[in-house]
């Protein structure tokens, strides 16, 4: 079975100390399996079926990065600050539809 290097390197913040640049198909199913803060959420495991697919072959490396990407972020390790997982939040980001205050940009 040979490695699949992603698209572009993904660099997540594991401790406030410590980032780990994750390169290829194997290094996210290591990382996931490794040094993952929380293996039940519904990316976690979408994230592993995609990795180990592409490694086989049958999908996409492109679709494993996407997924790897996405179980990073709902586990929070993403972004400036590693920290506890996002509390799960709605898809829909239309203002209107979730009832937050519509913002303006205003030009100086």
């Amino acid at each position: 079975m040979d490695d699949k290097r992603f698209p572009s390197p993904l660099e997540l913040r594991l401790t406030e100390a410590h980032t780990r640049r994750v390169a290829t198909v194997w290094e996210a199913i290591e990382c996931l399996q490794t040094q993952w803060p929380i293996s039940t959420l519904p990316a976690y495991r979408a994230a592993m079926r995609a990795c180990r697919d592409a490694l086989d072959g049958l999908r996409p490396v492109s679709e494993a990065r996407r997924a790897f990407r996405t179980a990073a972020r709902e586990a929070g390790l993403l972004g400036a600050k590693a920290g506890p997982p996002a509390r799960p939040v709605s898809q829909d980001i239309n203002p209107r539809r979730t009832g937050a205050p519509a913002t303006q940009s205003r030009s100086a």
